[in-house]
């Protein structure tokens, strides 16, 4: 099973070095297990800030919840482009066994 859903999220200043605050992000029928991907909206790199921050995401431990952060590469401050767009994508492999 894929689906996706599209969401805009706000970082805020990234202390260098470091990562911003957890954002989350409801993702209908996600669950521990299911392959997450993150897509940036397509002009975000069109703003030299933005390119020193990596984004990541993974699945909540709460089903249906996805958490996305970003991590600055640089020694300094970085506040990327408020209210980005992006896509999460996720792919359905079944159910992840508890730890």
């Amino acid at each position: 099973i894929i689906s996706s859903v599209t969401a805009a999220i706000s970082l805020g200043a990234i202390p260098g070095g470091e990562s911003s605050s957890v954002q989350t992000v409801a993702v209908s029928g996600l669950s521990r297990g299911d392959a997450l991907f993150l897509t940036l909206d397509s002009i975000y790199h069109a703003t030299d800030a933005n390119r020193d921050i990596a984004w990541q995401c993974s699945s909540s431990s709460t089903a249906g919840e996805a958490h996305v952060w970003g991590i600055n590469s640089t020694i300094t401050s970085v506040t990327p482009t408020a209210a980005t767009f992006v896509r999460l994508t996720r792919i359905k492999f079944g159910n992840f066994p508890a730890a």
